[in-house]
């Protein structure tokens, strides 16, 4: 792939634009397509909240409109080197709402779920939360295989 582009594959470390902490991008099933490291890679649908990208994994919501009640939440975090250290944050909870697959998936990488073609994931694709939040991976995931 050129331009620095890695595939993104279960665990990526995602970031939203109104949330404090970076989240994982989860896969419940493989899709039976792995990376070179045999990393299982996600596909265009895999946006989900509750499978993909858990309720409250990006901490405290920032968006106006974000209907959560008020939190305290603490959560160990991986910091620049790699060390979970607790951040302890107060606010609106998160409670992303995706209701629309990634966007800018890989144009030519496509792969086979259930019969159905779906377009490969890179560190370019991002998510929009309906809040407004833009979800973007901060690493492919493959970083520690």
């Amino acid at each position: 792939m050129a331009d620095n582009k890695e595939y993104l594959v279960r665990g990526a470390l995602l970031f939203c634009s109104h949330g404090c902490i970076p989240g994982f991008l989860d896969l419940q099933r493989d899709h039976g397509v792995y990376t070179k490291k045999e990393l299982p890679m996600v596909h265009e649908d895999d946006n989900k909240v509750g499978s993909n990208i858990h309720e409250g994994c990006f901490g405290l919501c920032s968006a106006e409109g974000c209907p959560s009640d008020i939190k305290i939440i603490r959560q160990q975090v991986p910091d620049e080197a790699g060390n979970l250290v607790e951040m302890v944050s107060e606010g609106t909870a998160c409670t992303p709402v995706i209701m629309q697959s990634w966007k800018e998936p890989h144009e030519t990488v496509f792969f086979d779920d259930g019969g159905a073609k779906k377009r490969a994931l890179t560190t370019d694709s991002f998510l929009m939360c309906t809040y407004g939040g833009r979800i973007d991976p901060l690493t492919s995931g493959q970083e520690n295989a």
